[in-house]
């Protein structure tokens, strides 16, 4: 009789629960994993409802510490088609968990990962493998009772396409790219100023330098960030800048930067943070440059002065043309068919930097050096005033860089046709070959003792290739020159015996020459 009267009870307590909607399969009512509520597909979003403390530390293995399995708590089940990661994310209640489970928790069912803390706020990702069935559970400490009300959702974590520097995502002075490092892996690059030093994981972008200062910020992100940017490659990266906490919790790093150099930006957490982001990459846009490649030179006039800048030039692929290497330049042509022996080219206390000036004549695929000049006495800030004797009824280039790459600038550029005034008594002219078989291999002293001159006229920067053959065409020395520089190459001879020797110099792209020379005492 007692056991017919519950049974009525129960009965009538469901279908008061039926009519107040309370049922819906969108919410949780049941904890026991028979009636976990089914996630049959990615993203999931429900709203909780919970009953019964079904899930407890003493029958389930605690993900987290045991003080949070006394709430009434809820549960889901999701079985993924395919292995991947998933973002878990409830929010409602303080101090509340989200537990995974591989299997049922109450039925030995294995921990995989668990969040617990007083957030009202919470998010855990996971790693799922295809084909098993997981449980999710949200519950709390006893007080409160319950996570209800509440929301939890599921969504599936897409890989990060840029979580290595060699797949790093390009940007550019203006672009704007928001992201999530949730799933990416802690790449450990070189603490750079504060920065790149977190455990959680991090994510590369690279942006090319404009020749002004570029300035990447993470501000109004939602984790603590930090940005260190690199130069060199991702196999070396040597540190540019870097910063933690510019704008509140989130960085902002700005520095000065090449022309055509590219920087690499790492985001990633202070300590293990991690979460969405926003970047920003910001800047002043360099003007456009039409002279910035040979085959794109501005014609100079004689008498003329052109102004110019070097800011955002890229570096230039040319033959080297006198000692060290300066930064990205900006061409001009003309051809001298008139005008005195003696002619200039300066920007002698007309540019804002220090400034180099080269001269090169024939043709940009085949451009040959006439001389290269910085810092004339007399001329403020490192400027240049270039004397030259031409080499009439030929096309010449003029190429103007910064000495120092990373201080680019603005100039005055003048063409003065006849600068025989201004040629003083210890001033170095530069003059080009004027014989018409300029390209020539010469070899002193012949005979030969112990040391071999071989002077290279025409060839600097060309690719050069030189072999010493004995009389019986034995190959005994050689030298690559994968660019010559130096106008003359020295042999030792000390080693090799008296007699008739061959030398052999071939040029890429152009002829072969061959010259004799005796080792000993009488002429070839």
């Amino acid at each position: 009789m007692n056991k017919a009267y519950l049974l009525t009870r129960l009965a009538r307590f469901w279908a008061l629960l039926l009519a107040m909607g309370l049922a819906s399969s969108y919410q949780l009512n049941a904890t026991t994993c028979a009636n976990a509520t089914v996630i049959s597909s990615l993203p999931f979003s429900g709203a909780t409802n919970c009953s019964g403390d079904d899930i407890t530390s003493a029958n389930a293995s605690a993900c987290v510490s045991t003080l949070y399995y006394g709430g009434n708590e809820a549960l889901f089940t999701y079985t993924p088609a395919t292995s991947g990661s998933v973002l878990l994310t409830f929010s409602g209640q303080a101090w509340s968990q989200i537990s995974v489970y591989a299997g049922c928790p109450t039925s030995g069912g294995s921990c995989v990962t668990g969040i617990a803390n007083s957030s009202t706020a919470k998010s855990i990702t996971a790693s799922l493998t295809g084909g098993t069935q997981y449980y999710f559970l949200v519950d709390t400490w006893p007080s409160p009772p319950s996570p209800c009300p509440g929301t939890f959702s599921v969504e599936a974590l897409v890989p990060t396409v840029n979580d290595e520097c060699v797949n790093a995502i390009m940007l550019s002075v203006g672009d704007t790219d928001t992201g999530n490092t949730l799933t990416a892996d802690d790449d450990n690059p070189p603490t750079c100023g504060g920065a790149g030093d977190g455990s959680g994981g991090g994510v590369w972008y690279v942006v090319t330098g404009t020749g002004l200062d570029i300035t990447a910020a993470t501000c109004g992100s939602g984790f603590d960030t930090q940005i260190a940017v690199y130069e060199g490659s991702c196999a070396a990266l040597s540190c540019v800048a870097g910063n933690d906490d510019a704008c509140g919790l989130q960085s902002s790093v700005t520095w000065n930067s090449l022309a055509g150099v590219p920087y690499y930006i790492y985001i990633d957490g202070f300590g293990a943070a991690t979460g969405a982001y926003t970047l920003a990459i910001t800047g002043l846009l360099p003007p456009p440059i039409d002279n910035d490649n040979c085959a794109d030179a501005n014609t100079i006039t004689c008498g003329e002065t052109v102004q110019g800048s070097t800011i955002g030039a890229f570096p230039d692929a040319v033959r080297s043309c006198g000692p060290g290497t300066a930064g990205g330049g900006v061409w001009y042509t003309f051809n001298p068919n008139d005008g005195g022996f003696i002619q200039s080219l300066s920007t002698c206390g007309a540019a804002n930097f220090d400034t180099k000036i080269t001269i090169y004549y024939g043709d940009c695929n085949r451009l040959r050096c006439l001389g290269s000049l910085d810092n004339t006495s007399g001329c403020a800030n490192g400027t240049t005033e270039m004397l030259f004797t031409p080499f009439f009824g030929r096309t010449h280039y003029v190429l103007v860089q910064p000495v120092n790459p990373a201080q680019p600038g603005v100039f005055d550029l003048t063409y003065d046709c006849d600068a025989s005034a201004a040629r003083t008594p210890n001033a170095t002219v530069f003059a080009a070959n004027v014989e018409e078989n300029y390209e020539t291999v010469k070899l002193y002293p012949n005979p030969v003792q112990d040391e071999l001159n071989v002077e290279l006229s025409g060839f600097l920067g060309d690719r050069v290739m030189m072999r010493i053959h004995n009389s019986l065409g034995q190959v005994v020395m050689q030298r690559s020159l994968g660019q010559a520089e130096e106008q003359v190459q020295r042999f030792n001879t000390s080693q090799l015996q008296s007699g008739m020797y061959y030398l052999t110099v071939q040029v890429e792209g152009k002829e072969t020459f061959t010259e004799k020379f005796m080792v000993g005492s009488a002429r070839p």
